[in-house]
């Protein structure tokens, strides 16, 4: 019996994810060697030139989004996720596979999930206190959700986006842009 071909509309991409030192960048060095693909980091301090202490960047074989800015530079999880959108499209355009090889979870889930898009800010909390505690205590009770006290970024990020929206983060979330892999 003949097997049915099988069309794939999207190109394939692999995820090799996983903790520090656990083998991610040996396999992923054995795939290049065997598959037609190229390496992608998905590694938060990779990025960085001249922080190769304790970053274990692959000495022996070449990865796309590693050094890519300068130490003294912002660099979001958002542009990560466009950075690696465009280089998986490019390799996809060019026939191979996009092997993502990484330990930075949060990459790998705005790869897959998409980012939620806030408005911007108009009211910005500088100064974090009591009054603030209070605020979050009220709101993520009414709203069901947990933001835990010693979270102060997190804390101050949710205060703002209520303050200028009149709505709760997690209305964000549920409305995340979630693109298609290229």
């Amino acid at each position: 019996m003949k097997k049915p071909n099988i069309i794939i509309n999207k190109p394939i991409a692999i995820f090799l994810m996983g903790t520090t030192a656990s083998g991610k960048t040996k396999l992923a060095i054995k795939l290049k060697k065997i598959l037609n693909c190229e390496l992608i980091s998905v590694d938060s301090a990779m990025v960085y030139r001249n922080m190769d202490i304790g970053t274990a960047k692959p000495k022996n074989i070449y990865h796309e989004l590693i050094d890519i800015i300068n130490p003294t530079e912002k660099y979001s999880a958002w542009e990560f996720r466009k950075d690696a959108l465009k280089v998986m499209t490019k390799t996809s355009k060019l026939g191979k596979i996009p092997i993502l090889v990484g330990g930075t979870m949060f990459y790998f889930k705005i790869l897959l999930e998409g980012l939620a898009t806030i408005p911007l800010k108009q009211y910005k909390i500088n100064k974090y206190n009591k009054y603030c505690l209070f605020f979050k205590n009220k709101l993520t009770k009414k709203n069901k959700i947990t933001i835990y006290n010693n979270d102060i970024y997190r804390i101050k990020r949710f205060l703002e986006v209520y303050l200028n929206t009149d709505k709760i983060i997690n209305y964000f979330w549920e409305k995340k842009n979630k693109e298609n892999f290229p």
